[in-house]
């Protein structure tokens, strides 16, 4: 199965005060962490969205299939913007990929302008 496209149905938030974790020689400067849950062909799928510090050391996105779980990195500064897409919107989209697993779409549901 190449791409996976699933509805988050729930999700969770933790904050971190001291979220240095050490991980593969990089130092991730972690502030909070939001984590999206779903299903696809009777499969339960998740996604951690982690909110970095300033000074984090960058990384790439990734999604290991075998696990049926994904990361991505994000600025501190973007979990506003991040937690009112899931507030205000009805439906949240999240696309995995095993033949690219640094590929990792969140979107929302397609709407009307007003």
């Amino acid at each position: 199965m190449a791409k996976v496209v699933f509805k988050a149905t729930t999700y969770y938030i933790r904050f971190l005060q001291s979220g240095d974790i050490h991980y593969n020689g990089v130092t991730l400067k972690i502030h909070a962490i939001v984590v999206l849950r779903g299903s696809y062909d009777n499969q339960q799928y998740e996604l951690a969205v982690f909110f970095m510090k300033k000074g984090s050391d960058p990384l790439d996105a990734k999604y290991s299939p075998e696990y049926r779980k994904g990361n991505i990195y994000l600025p501190f500064e973007e979990m506003s913007t991040f937690m009112n897409l899931l507030h205000n919107d009805s439906m949240i989209k999240i696309s995995f990929d095993s033949a690219n697993t640094s590929q990792i779409e969140i979107s929302s549901d397609e709407r009307p302008i007003q």
